[in-house]
């Protein structure tokens, strides 16, 4: 028992000594998601196809083009934007902000991959997330919900940027993965 928590140990330390001499933002274990050359980007609109057993429901607000409920608690909101919305790095970081910085288990960060030559990083945040009764006011009240996480997905064109995420109680999030991940491999250029 000893010897196998000495060579978890071992491992945690070495990873992080690995992790503090890489650059900024090409850690695969930081809070960072690969590069990628945007100059070969796709053109094109996006499609995709959601599972059989998600339903439809009416967006919560007007930045989300639709809305599908996939759980009891959990939906999975469809979101589009012009150009690349900012870059993905700076959405991780407002994605963070909206759990509390000391409840969050570190984000895992999934290796980016090319499907169907759309450059797609994603990822999951689990935490106590801050849920906003006005999104779109800064200062609105928030309410607060333990144990729940964000699965959010990335598809970036040469001029948009899509965004997929799934948001409710962990368990339920967990349960959803491999949908979640159907629906990522449903992704692809109209057309295409």
């Amino acid at each position: 028992m000893v010897y196998k928590f000495s060579i978890c140990l071992f491992l945690i330390c070495l990873l992080s000594f690995a992790c503090s001499k890489e650059k900024a933002g090409t850690c695969k274990h930081c809070d960072s998601v690969e590069k990628y050359d945007k100059s070969q980007l796709p053109e094109g609109k996006l499609s995709y196809k959601a599972p059989a057993n998600w339903s439809k429901e009416a967006a919560a607000n007007s930045m989300r083009l639709e809305q599908y409920k996939i759980a009891a608690n959990s939906t999975l909101s469809i979101s589009s934007l012009a150009g690349d919305a900012g870059g993905i790095d700076a959405n991780l970081e407002r994605w963070k902000k909206q759990f509390i910085p000391e409840s969050i288990s570190q984000p895992i960060i999934k290796k980016q991959f090319n499907h169907n030559s759309i450059p797609v990083p994603h990822l999951l945040i689990s935490g106590t997330y801050l849920e906003s009764k006005n999104p779109f006011e800064a200062n609105a009240e928030k309410i607060s919900h333990e144990n729940w996480s964000a699965y959010i997905i990335v598809a970036e064109l040469a001029e948009s940027t899509w965004f997929f995420k799934a948001l409710g109680p962990t368990a339920e999030i967990k349960a959803a993965e491999e949908r979640l991940n159907e629906f990522m491999m449903s992704l692809n250029i109209l057309g295409v």
